[in-house]
Formats: C-alpha cells, structure tokens, sequence
C-alpha cells in the first residue's frame, strides 16, 4: 500500500506528525501515574501514616488525568483529520477517473460493483488511514514507554512477562494471510450483491408486472447466501484471532504472579513495585487485544485498496491530445473499410468494412432493419468509441483530443435518459442558477423538441421535478426532453439515433422540419430511423444490413436500388394511409 499512503495520507504528514506528539505525551503520562501509585503503596506499607504525603502524590494523579484527557483527545482530532481528508480526495479522484473511462469497460463491469467501491471500499480505506494509524502509532508507543518504565523497576523480571509477546506476532502471521483471502471475498460478493439490488430496484416496475416477486427472491436468497457465508467463515477465523491474542497477554499477569511472589518474599521487589508491574501489564492488554481488530482493520484496508487500484490503473481508451482545429466550416467525418466488435471473440463483426464519407452541413440518414448495426455507428461516429480507420478533418480519431469532438456533438441516443432533476435543468444538462437569456435558450429548444406545450401542462413549468429517470413523463415526453436538450447544446454535429420512434407522425413532421429546415448552416445532421418518412429529406440516406452498407443515396435512388428500402416503405406508407 506504498501508493496508496505516497499519494494520499503523506500530504497531511503534518497532521500525522503533531498527533504522533500527543500519543507520545498520552502513552508517557499513562505510565507515571503507576509509577506514583507504586510510590504511594510502597509509603503505606512501610508505615507511613501521614496524609499531607499522600496528598500531593494524589493531586498529581488527578492532573495528569486531566493532561491525559486532552493529549487523546488532540492526538484523536488531528488523527482522524487526514481520514475524512483522504476520503474526499479519493472519492473525488476515482470519480473523475469513472467520468474518463470509456463506454467498453463499463460493459465489462457492473454498476453495483463500482458502487460498493465508491462508498465501502473507500470507508475501510479511511479507518486504515484514521484508526489503522492511531492504534498501530498508540500500541508501537505504549509498548516502548511501558517497557522502559517496567525495565527501570526489573528489567529480568520485564523480560520474562514480555516474554509471550514475539510468539504472538508469529503465530498472527497465520491468522493474516487467512483474513485478507476472506475479507477480499466478502468485498466481492457485496459487489456483486450491490448490483443485484440496483437491476432490480431500477426494474420494479417490470418485476411487478410479470409478478416475479417469488423468482427475485429466489435468486436474492442464493446471492445472500453466499455473502452470509462468507461473512461467517471471516467471522470464524476473527473470532479465533481474538481469544488467541487475549489468552497470550493474560499470560503476562500470569507468568508476574508466578515470577514476582518470588522476588517480593526474597524482598527484590516491593509490594508497591510489583502493583506497578500489574498495572503496566494491564496496560499493555488493551493495545495487545486490539491487535486482532487493527490486523482486520489493516486487511480490509489492503484489500479495498486493491479493488480501487484496479480502477485507477484501468488505461483509457482515449489517449489522443492533438487538439482539433475550431472552424466555422464544421466537421467532415470519414470511415475507411472500418470494421467492429464488442467482443474479440464473436463470429461476427457488428459492423463489417464500412466506409462513408460525411461532409460539414449535410443531412445524413441511416436505415435498416434491427441489429443491422445503426445504433453502434452512430455511437462511434459521436466519439463513444475508440477505433482506427476513424477520421476527422482529416485527421486520425484516435489522435485527437477527444473533449475537444464531443464538445461540438450533440448526441441522443435511443434510451432517453433523465437525471432526477427539474424539467429546466434537464434540458440545460444540470445547469442552474441561469439568466434570462439561458431561460430563452431553454424554453426555445424546448419548443423545437416539440415538448414545450406539454411542460407548461405542469403547474411549475421548467421547475417541475421529473423524479427518478423520468418517471412522471411518458416514453414520448422523455425522448424530446432529451432531444431538447441536444437542441440547447450548440453544436456542429447533431446526432439522433432513432428518438423520433416514439413521436406519433404530425409531431415527428415538425421535429423533422427544425431539424433539417431551421438548423444552423454548417451543422451536420445524422439521424438513424426505422420510419423511412423521417429520412426523405436526407442528403444521403445509407441502407445497413448485416453489419454492412448494402447501397446509398438520395430518397428516390433508393427507391429504385433497395429492394428492403423501397418494401418498408410502400407499408409505411400504406400504414399510414389507413
């Protein structure tokens, strides 16, 4: 955990430094005070009567009682300081690193997973960096000061009740290694148990529509199961590891009790001195049974940090800086025999040797029947994917700066999604706080989306919350928010990837005439639908099949060359009619 300490507990080694000080000053204030009891015993057993003796010895007690108290309580605040520190900051550094990686690794991971790394990983990294560090620093001081203390009445004597202590850290080896492999277990599986609740809680609506209840309970019980059961064979081994650590320290009472009647009746030891020794022992008892919680501790700690490593050190797939040049002209895109594949493995390729030429300011239209491919060209052609034979102004996609391209793309895909916000900020992309001439820009998308007469159907208008994912607006009112909100984005690439599907015709008409009709000179439309009356208007309309561009060309040439095109049609059309 080099790393892990280098980068994020070492910058507040000041913090670390000064509460160190104040474990020092606690741990040395706890061993005088035995040290005055044994003065004060060794004075009464010798005769002593008088009280205005005692009393000071007891007023110094009751002081460094007090300096006890607030040396903790300093060495605890400026401890856990760095914790909570530490804890924003990498919480805040592998939430940028998630914000960077592409879509392909999230298709390799799952969602509830990443979460429990986000938040309990992170938790048991922060009480490694707080608690690990304040127990491991008190217990390493308190054996050194009690030690000292307890070799300054008999080092012989010392040396034979510490004599359990080496054989204990031996025998934790065992206990470690078998912790770490358990620990890493029970993360995974609460990972894994963390995604199952979100696919579900984000599907109640389908579960409890099929009345699947029974079968989601029956696979909930086989995932608890197995995280139970790792928890307790975990719990098997921790619960060994602490009467373990328990039984060795007591033998140090033991082993004084033993050795010390001895050295008191041959009066090598005071009675004062040997209550002394006792107590230090039971001093040492509390650092010595905490070793098996901050051993655990420690474990937990390694094994998160393995897991949000494997996070960090995920490469992007995006490592181009060249910066694209701004022109008003806007982007000419460019595909050469380009072929791709979700998956390394699959017999087939999704999309198979495409190339086409889309220049600034043309209509481009994409057709063709489902899984023919539309949907993965059109996420490569909005910068979602890095891939070769991929060109941009010219220049190779995968070189560029890829902020730089998706800042001119306004991309919708065919899921409309919606944050848990208001309608306005939706549109705006979480932006609030807005003037007037933000609020115009706003509502005017809104109007080219043709969703505006159905937001001012709300009594809070553009304030209306549209709760999780959308969930008061219908299928329809979803799609051209979203659209909405690619009209708000200024942009020289609108990307559409079949949103008018759920728009019924006259709406899809007036979504067609903003879009090709009013849109900005130099913008570059591409649109992908099954509805071939959203493609007429389309410069160039390209026809997939199987992965591959049968044919291409305006509305009517592909009346004439593809047999598909022309038959969707003349149904659509008839359909239409009806």
């Amino acid at each position: 955990m080099f790393r892990f300490i280098k980068q994020f507990a070492f910058p507040y080694w000041i913090y670390y430094l000064f509460g160190l000080v104040a474990l020092i000053i606690t741990n040395y204030i706890a061993t005088l005070i035995p040290l005055i009891v044994r003065d004060i015993i060794d004075y009464i057993t010798q005769g002593g009567a008088d009280f205005s003796v005692i009393r000071p010895l007891l007023l110094s007690i009751i002081g460094l009682a007090v300096v006890l108290m607030v040396a903790r309580s300093f060495s605890r605040i400026l401890i856990f300081f760095p914790g909570r520190s530490m804890e924003y900051d990498l919480r805040k550094l592998l939430f940028s690193k998630l914000l960077s990686l592409s879509p392909k690794f999230y298709r390799q991971q799952k969602i509830g997973d990443l979460m429990s790394r986000m938040i309990n990983d992170i938790q048991s990294l922060r009480a490694t960096t707080a608690m690990g560090y304040l127990h491991i620093s008190n217990t390493s001081m308190i054996y050194i000061i009690v030690f000292f203390q307890m070799a300054r009445i008999n080092l012989l004597l010392t040396l034979i009740v510490i004599l359990p202590i080496p054989i204990m850290m031996l025998s934790i080896q065992f206990f470690v290694k078998k912790m770490f492999k358990h620990i890493r277990a029970c993360q995974e599986y609460l990972g894994d148990l963390s995604n199952f609740f979100v696919e579900t809680l984000s599907q109640i609506t389908l579960i409890k529509s099929y009345a699947a209840e029974s079968a989601i309970m029956s696979q909930f019980g086989k995932k608890n199961t197995t995280y139970f059961n790792e928890n307790l064979r975990l719990a098997k081994v921790r619960s060994s590891m602490f009467p373990f650590i328990g039984i060795i320290g007591n033998i140090g009472q033991f082993l004084l009790l033993l050795v010390g009647a001895g050295y008191i009746i041959k009066s090598t030891l005071s009675i004062g001195e040997f209550v002394a020794m006792s107590t230090y022992i039971a001093l040492l008892s509390s650092p010595t049974s905490s070793m098996a919680w901050i051993i655990n501790i420690i474990q937990r700690g390694r094994s998160s940090w393995a897991r949000i490593e494997e996070i960090l050190d995920t490469p992007s797939d995006f490592s181009g800086h060249k910066h694209l040049t701004q022109s008003s002209a806007g982007y000419s895109l460019e595909l050469r025999n380009f072929s791709f594949s979700y998956d390394s493995t699959a017999i087939k390729p999704v999309l198979d040797n495409i190339s086409l030429t889309i220049n600034p300011g043309e209509k481009i239209g994409f057709f063709g029947t489902t899984a023919s491919g539309k949907s993965t060209l059109l996420q490569i052609l909005a910068g979602l994917e890095q891939v070769e034979h991929f060109y941009v102004n010219k220049e190779q996609f995968s070189t560029l700066d890829v902020s730089d391209y998706r800042k001119q793309v306004s991309y919708v895909g065919q899921q409309a999604f919606l944050f848990s916000v208001s309608i306005g900020e939706n549109i705006s992309f979480l932006r609030n706080n807005l003037d007037e001439q933000d609020q115009a820009q706003i509502e005017l998308a809104a109007k080219k989306a043709c969703v505006l007469s159905d937001i001012h159907q709300f009594t809070q208008n553009f304030d209306t919350l549209v709760g999780e994912k959308g969930v008061i607006l219908s299928g329809g009112q979803k799609s051209r928010l979203a659209l909405a909100r690619a009209f708000y984005k200024p942009s020289k690439l609108m990307i559409l990837d079949d949103v008018l599907a759920p728009v019924d015709h006259e709406t899809e008409k007036a979504i067609i005439h903003e879009l090709f009709t009013n849109k900005p000179s130099q913008q570059t439309v591409i649109l992908s639908s099954h509805r071939i009356s959203a493609l007429t208007h389309c410069d160039r309309i390209y026809v997939l099949e199987k992965g591959k561009i049968s044919c291409f060309g305006s509305h009517e040439d592909l009346l004439q060359l593809s047999e598909l095109y022309k038959n969707t049609y003349d149904y659509q059309q008839m359909m239409d009619s009806k």
